[in-house]
């Protein structure tokens, strides 16, 4: 699957390597804390897209991660 990211002067292509559904609501703090971890910094090129999921109750968190497609 290929995510397309467009600016006013420029797209980016991204091809998507992971998708997690981790739990949240209710986790202890180490756990959420762990899932922190999916929106830190990185040293390598990523696109990383965080919603809350299922959308009827938001218990979980899914994580799309992307990286430059060739």
């Amino acid at each position: 699957q290929r995510i397309r990211v467009e600016t006013s002067r420029q797209a980016y292509a991204y091809q998507v390597e992971g998708i997690h559904i981790l739990p949240e609501k209710g986790q202890p703090p180490e756990v959420r804390q762990r899932n922190l971890g999916w929106i830190l910094p990185t040293p390598e090129e990523r696109l990383t897209l965080v919603t809350c999921w299922p959308p009827e109750n938001n218990t979980h968190r899914l994580i799309v991660v992307a990286r430059p497609a060739p």
